[in-house]
């Protein structure tokens, strides 16, 4: 359970809001999308992006306001998870778009099942659009951030970030403050990239023995899928377009169904949130319509996680699936090294945006706008693409020594696909 302090017009409003459902959650110090977040895009991490965040976990950093504070605030990556309304909360109403989820098929030669492989690849796409229109809107909205740099410094109390419906009045929410808007939409799409690797099969080993709704196989991929990728043009008359996405998934890739969520606080039920239809684990009677592959079962969301090393290690919270381990490397590993590379492709491909929307000059001071703590001083923050501090790595930021045994061939995975990133950003909007 995560509780979220939102001030609405001076109001304060305790919300409350049950995730067992939505990807990477905290878990005593470690806190999931946080520590990914932190992982790929932080100065201070291993193998840092040239245009990294600035500053630690105080609230008025801009890494702590897209990261989040260690569990004593909400930033804009961990939103959709910490929201004031669970009912009418945008998170817990499109499970496709902001947690990756329902795009199971019968990939297990079960009787029946509950959706076509045609109805699962409608909810894939669904969490490829809350992707690209999560970065596509932040673009648009990075035209505030120029006029005054001095305005692109963080609020006093930090940004406030929400579901996306205001509480009382049910309205669309997006933060005054240039930074914080551009920062909220840039999280918000950050989460749905990542919850897709905790949430599908497409970086997982499987335990041995005959694929079922409880064993489902694993893709054991190693790079970041091309249709995560931000494939959207900007044309001046209409602004960004995105193509309809005709590529076909790979063949057995599936993302959990969502079970269902009931909302407590101190104990007390304060509701319930629907799954999704016909998403219940196995039942005793084999290949009933009610089995499905579920969140349960394939879900990776708990363990640690290292912010400056990206280092994954399982504990008791971790799931099964999580624990399953192939050339040394468990799943839980696996995920979260496929969540930092998309990360930082994603962040990548985003300053590729902004420059062909606004040029080079133009997105350099907006990169340096949202990524230093006090944008407007040169002394304090070094020109957008200088060397960081952090340390060496592979392309991709994957540190070979933390996968162990067998571990070197995901890292040369995610540095290819770091190296990927970069090609397309430079190459195809000169």
């Amino acid at each position: 359970m995560i509780a979220s302090l939102v001030m609405l017009g001076g109001l304060a409003l305790i919300g409350v809001a049950a995730v067992p459902a939505w990807g990477f959650v905290a878990i005593k110090d470690a806190n999931g999308h946080e520590n990914i977040t932190r992982a790929g895009l932080s100065c201070s991490a291993k193998g840092a992006p040239p245009d990294c965040f600035q500053g630690g976990r105080g609230i008025r950093t801009s890494m702590s306001q897209l990261a989040g504070g260690h569990a004593s605030f909400v930033g804009a990556v961990e939103s959709p998870d910490a929201g004031v309304n669970p009912r009418s909360g945008y998170g817990f109403k499109f499970p496709e778009a902001n947690h990756c989820m329902n795009g199971d098929f019968n990939i297990v030669g079960a009787p029946t099942y509950r959706q076509t492989m045609a109805q699962a690849h409608a909810n894939l796409r669904k969490c490829v659009r809350g992707v690209t229109d999560r970065m596509a809107h932040a673009v648009q909205l990075a035209a505030r951030l120029v006029p005054n740099l001095r305005a692109d410094g963080i609020p006093a109390l930090g940004c406030v970030f929400f579901r996306g419906r205001n509480l009382l009045f049910g309205t669309p929410i997006t933060p005054s403050n240039p930074k914080c808007a551009v920062i909220n939409e840039l999280g918000r799409g950050l989460h749905t990239a990542q919850d897709f690797y905790a949430h599908s099969n497409w970086t997982d080993a499987k335990l041995p023995g005959q694929n079922s709704v409880t064993n489902p196989p694993g893709l054991g991929q190693t790079g970041v899928p091309a249709f995560l990728r931000f494939t959207c043009t900007f044309r001046r008359i209409v602004g960004f377009v995105c193509p309809p996405l005709t590529e076909a998934f790979p063949p057995g890739l599936v993302t959990a169904c969502d079970e269902g969520t009931t909302v407590r606080f101190l104990g007390i039920k304060l509701g319930t949130v629907p799954g999704a239809p016909g998403c219940k684990p196995k039942t005793a009677i084999a290949g009933s319509i009610g089995e499905a592959v579920t969140h349960a079962t394939l879900e990776k969301d708990r363990g640690t996680i290292n912010p400056v090393t990206g280092m994954a290690t399982p504990t008791k919270h971790t799931s099964a699936r999580g624990r399953i381990s192939a050339g040394g490397v468990t799943n839980w590993q696996r995920a979260v090294t496929g969540a930092v590379a998309q990360t930082r492709g994603t962040w990548s491909d985003f300053i590729a945006a902004l420059r062909a929307r606004y040029g080079p000059a133009q997105s350099q001071l907006m990169v340096r706008a949202l990524t230093c703590d006090k944008p407007w001083e040169p002394r304090t923050c070094p020109p957008s693409g200088a060397p960081t501090t952090g340390g060496g790595s592979t392309a991709g930021g994957a540190d070979p020594a933390l996968l162990g045994a067998g571990g070197a061939a995901v890292a040369a995975g995610v540095g290819l696909l770091g190296l990927g990133w970069r090609r397309r950003g430079s190459a195809t909007r000169r």
